[in-house]
């Protein structure tokens, strides 16, 4: 089975899959969309440039593929569901080895290429085409452009490899990606704050973006074929689903939700299979290690680039409610819900007792970081208005997910219409917290009733769309 023809045959599989969840030609639109959303944003630079650097928004772009990356880079946290699950009558090409002589390896490394060269091509490219399409309006250079495309890429794939990596180790001992992942973060914070060294050591397309040093490049590009090379390596050649017996503990979970109602005994399920799945753990640490990267980058704007902008407490309660999505998005792949068909139950019903299992999961989680936040900033005055606007907008976003993608939330945000409502309903509000908090010193107290009124409308509107998600999926079926 030849690497090219197995890349094709993955590359039909990963659009036939996009495309049975909405349409082909919403599938297709979506980097035309990308491409759109780019070209805006490159037009209405010379506002953003007015409160932020371009260093700093560049910064914020690799920041952002880097969170990218390292959320679509856990290959091997996937390899072993994708091995025990099945598609309706079929199987995916990554299970391909279990019948035919290939080794995992080898399809584990097709479809980390397929996976690199998709995300390329569908998002990375054509925000590319929509700052080239811009050129006119803004007077960029055309090699500027290109050179910002093949730094993204490396930041992108120095990333996704890495992620790769750590979810490799995590698969072979979760005690050594403990270890590592506590060395590396711990590395980062305190040479951070003794400033031992410059991040751009650590990501060296960063440092190749503002230096154009080629060989911070190389640097880059070498160590994500050696994060890679690892990755590949570490993968077991032999996936087969471990035999575990466990006793009924139904009832006993059960009666932990009995508050609950109707939705008790949906949870004790769902709590269940987080415990059995193993999956507690990838799910806490997919919402942690975002907000640990944000705030490396917090201290390395703020030390590196320029010190005009700080990000207080408040706008970290902010962004602790966004990425709050990404255990809703979790809690939606922990097991198929097909079964579901042959019980008395709708989909509403599901879907907020996925949404009651989410506040459950990410209160504590949350508010610890912010507490946490605040003592390392010694802001404990605004530590009240921060948990205010963290519990406001994480209810909020994850409503608007679930009003919008039901159970289904990792496909149909490929949906151009529905990605387009979703980022309508959530960049509005971040765009109105991020000013706010970051407008603190000159709004002075107008900036605490601003928040306040911001808070309310997200509560009233998710209120609204939390009432309105019985009508929406009340017909719909639990089968693909």
């Amino acid at each position: 089975m030849s690497l090219l023809w197995l890349l094709k045959a993955m590359f039909r599989e990963e659009f036939r899959l996009q495309s049975s969840y909405s349409s082909r030609m919403s599938t297709t639109a979506f980097p035309a969309l990308l491409a759109v959303m780019a070209f805006i944003v490159a037009v209405s630079l010379p506002l953003l440039e007015d409160e932020m650097s371009r260093d700093r928004i560049l910064l914020a772009v690799h920041s952002a593929l880097l969170l990218y990356g390292l959320a679509v880079g856990a290959f091997s946290f996937l390899g072993r569901e994708m091995m025990e699950r099945r598609w309706g009558h079929a199987t995916f090409l990554l299970a391909s080895p279990q019948t035919l002589p290939i080794s995992f390896k080898y399809t584990f490394f097709v479809f980390f290429l397929k996976d690199l060269l998709y995300y390329v091509f569908m998002t990375l490219l054509p925000l590319t085409i929509g700052l080239l399409a811009s050129i006119p309006f803004t007077g960029f250079a055309v090699s500027s452009v290109v050179m910002l495309f093949f730094t993204m890429t490396a930041t992108f794939l120095y990333a996704i490899s890495f992620s790769f990596l750590m979810s490799s180790v995590y698969m072979r001992s979760q005690a050594v990606f403990v270890a590592l992942a506590v060395s590396v973060i711990g590395l980062v914070v305190v040479s951070g704050m003794m400033q031992l060294f410059d991040l751009g050591l650590i990501v060296p397309s960063i440092a190749f973006q503002f230096s154009g040093d080629w060989w911070a490049l190389a640097a880059s590009v070498s160590a994500s074929l050696v994060f890679s090379a690892w990755a590949v390596l570490l993968v077991e050649d032999r996936m087969e689903s471990p035999v575990v017996q466990v006793e009924s503990h139904f009832d006993e979970v059960a009666a932990r939700f009995s508050r609950f109602g109707k939705y008790q005994p949906y949870l004790a399920k769902e709590w269940i299979d987080l415990m059995r799945s193993r999956t507690l753990t990838k799910l806490i640490t997919a919402f942690v290690l975002p907000l640990v990267v944000l705030t490396a980058f917090d201290w390395f704007l703020g030390t590196t680039v320029s010190s005009e902008i700080q990000f207080s407490t408040i706008f970290y309660g902010g962004m602790v409610g966004f990425f709050g999505v990404l255990i809703y998005s979790w809690l939606n792949n922990i097991d198929y819900v097909e079964y579901y068909s042959t019980f008395p139950v709708q989909v509403p019903d599901i879907v907020k007792s996925k949404l009651i299992m989410f506040v459950i999961l990410t209160s504590g989680i949350s508010t610890t970081f912010l507490v946490v936040m605040t003592g390392i900033k010694g802001e404990w005055s605004r530590l009240p208005v921060s948990i205010v606007v963290m519990f406001s907008t994480s209810i909020y976003m994850v409503v608007v997910t679930a009003y919008l993608t039901g159970l289904r939330t990792n496909v149909y945000l490929f949906d151009t219409r529905i990605l387009s409502r979703f980022a309508i309903l959530s960049i509005i509000p971040l765009m109105a917290i991020t000013f706010l908090a970051m407008a603190e010193e000159a709004l002075g107290w107008r900036m605490l009733v601003a928040m306040a009124l911001v808070c309310m409308v997200l509560a009233i509107v998710s209120r609204l769309l939390l009432m309105r998600i019985d009508k929406k999926w009340r017909h719909e079926t639990f089968t693909v």
